[in-house]
């Protein structure tokens, strides 16, 4: 195992294991979790006996005597018509409550099954008829060539000779290996013979199809996202080559391919040569040829690929509405057509207190050095369950040139965080407050380590935590501050943790400019799991007004990058 390895495996272990520790004994809950539970809807000590405006719940209302009453109609499969008495009553399951008592005449029908008809008794109370309905049916007699032709009628296999389907129109495919689709309509009567027969034509070797799930790729990112991954179709078996050129169409990659025994193929080039050797940067064209099964004619297909090491596909946080660390955005924006999405979920529970925050984030790649960020997040509680939205577009100035540089970026967000009992969310656990605000992210990259800083300028009819937990959202006024944000990125490709803060100013223009409390600090780890585009993610989040007054959160969440 090498030693970057180990390090990455010591730092997941490390942050997972401080996690679930975190969560399970977490004690440290002063005035800032009151707080916090206060704003959101909740409580960190026992309920209020203040009284209530609203009336008393009423108690639930008993059951009626014996239950439900009248006649209830059943049927396998549900949703056939009711007749009673030749009025027409509903679709199955239905319960009738104004059945006279009496004989009463029944019909259940079902388009595609017989009719079901019956005389029923009916003398008051509770009634069940259940019914099962047949399908009405034909027969087909299917024969193919050659042998082994998968054939499909409609959304069922079907074996060659005899076979009962339901009535009705289908779709006929036929496909084996080396031949040419067949494709019909047949349609099956009742009580009826239908007879088909397929005989399919043998076709010439020859690839269909061509294509690069991603046409520009970086070798030096993590996992296969460092790989060019090819797909391709053959139309019957053969052999096949693959080789690439450079610019100057010398051929510096041969690879002979796998005996084709299916129509859909796949293969992932490393973007290095023969010998192993990473290739330089530039544009790359990589040609298929083949021949089919005992012929001489070679096929050939071709594509172009560029290999670019500029463009850093990495795992990021979206937890404050912007991609980077926890509560640190980078500077960093995602290649043309690569996209993450995120899952994220922190809790503190603590006797009868408990909250959960969650958020699920999404970031896509634009041309022309765009990013956009989306972000849907959720404060489970012991109370009522906020939630919120927001959406931020970043564009960037200045990109690192390999692994040193330093980067820079122009953002701009906009977020709304609700109640639904309260109205406009007056906690900021996420750092992330409703408000539009405007930012520049500044990124100093040298090697894996990464320092990131950021400055945001948040306008709002709203602010954080204004004059405690009695402050109402119905009184909006003009606000303005900041968000300062900092942290470390540790990138070891596979790997991908840091640390992060997030601090806020009181609001702007109302004397000296100083720090407004509680102020957010987060750890996590990231895991792209080796050969999958799929992530494991460990947090730890913390509030927190002082050593002794936190608001501490523990959990992990999963995520995609492709």
């Amino acid at each position: 195992m090498s030693a970057r390895t180990s390090i990455s495996f010591v730092l997941i272990a490390a942050i997972l294991l401080a996690a679930g520790l975190l969560v399970s004994c977490a004690t440290q809950s002063g005035s800032t979790l009151k707080t916090v539970a206060s704003v959101e809807g909740g409580s960190a000590d026992k309920p209020s006996d203040k009284p209530s405006d609203k009336p008393p719940a009423k108690p639930p209302a008993e059951p009626a005597a014996g239950g439900e009453e009248g006649l209830e109609i059943v049927s396998t499969p549900s949703g056939a018509e009711v007749i009673l008495d030749n009025d027409y009553r509903g679709r199955t399951p239905l319960l009738l409550d104004a059945v006279g008592d009496g004989r009463h005449f029944l019909l259940v029908s079902k388009d595609g099954y017989y009719a079901v008809a019956r005389w029923i008794d009916y003398s008051g109370g509770y009634m069940l008829y259940e019914t099962a309905l047949l399908p009405i049916t034909g027969f087909l007699s299917l024969s193919v060539s050659p042998d082994g032709t998968g054939v499909t009628v409609g959304d069922r296999r079907v074996s060659p000779g005899f076979s009962e389907l339901p009535v009705g129109s289908y779709p006929v495919v036929a496909r084996a290996f080396g031949y040419a689709d067949y494709r019909a309509t047949i349609s099956i009567l009742e009580r009826s013979l239908t007879t088909l027969e397929i005989v399919l034509q043998s076709v010439s070797f020859g690839y269909t199809r061509l294509s690069a799930v991603r046409s520009v790729v970086n070798p030096e990112n993590a996992g296969i996202l460092g790989f060019l991954e090819l797909t391709f179709s053959v139309t019957g078996p053969g052999a096949g080559a693959l080789t690439v050129l450079d610019s100057d169409s010398r051929q510096v990659v041969t690879h002979q391919l796998s005996e084709f025994t299916t129509w859909d193929q796949s293969y992932r080039w490393d973007c290095s040569n023969n010998d192993g050797q990473p290739l330089p940067d530039g544009t790359y064209t990589v040609a298929l040829t083949g021949r089919g099964e005992g012929s001489e004619v070679e096929v050939r297909r071709e594509i172009e690929m560029r290999i670019d090491r500029s463009l850093r596909v990495s795992p990021r946080s979206l937890w404050s509405g912007a991609a980077g660390l926890l509560y640190a955005h980078s500077a960093e924006v995602l290649p043309p057509g690569v996209f993450q999405t995120s899952f994220l979920v922190a809790a503190f529970a603590n006797g009868s207190t408990f909250r959960a925050p969650a958020a699920l984030g999404a970031r896509l790649g634009l041309k022309g050095g765009l990013e956009i960020d989306f972000l849907a997040d959720l404060i489970l509680t012991d109370a009522d369950a906020p939630f919120g939205a927001s959406f931020s577009a970043r564009y960037a100035l200045a990109t690192p040139r390999g692994s040193f540089g330093f980067g820079a970026a122009l953002e701009g967000r906009v977020s709304a965080q609700f109640d639904p009992a309260a109205g406009i969310l007056l906690s900021d656990t996420l750092a992330n407050f409703t408000g539009i605000s405007l930012g520049v992210p500044l990124q100093l990259t040298a090697g894996p380590v990464s320092l990131l800083a950021a400055l945001d300028l948040v306008g709002s009819l709203w602010q954080p935590y204004p004059g405690g937990p009695e402050a109402s959202w119905r009184d909006p006024r003009l606000a303005a501050w900041l968000y300062l944000r900092g942290g470390l990125l540790l990138d070891f490709g596979q790997v991908v943790g840091g640390f992060s803060v997030s601090a806020r100013t009181d609001p702007l223009f109302q004397g000296a400019l100083q720090i407004g409390l509680p102020v957010q600090a987060g750890a996590e780890v990231h895991w792209l799991i080796p050969n999958t585009h799929l992530l494991l993610s460990g947090i730890l989040a913390v509030e927190m007004r002082g050593f002794s007054d936190l608001y501490p959160m523990g959990g992990g969440g999963l995520g995609f990058l492709y």
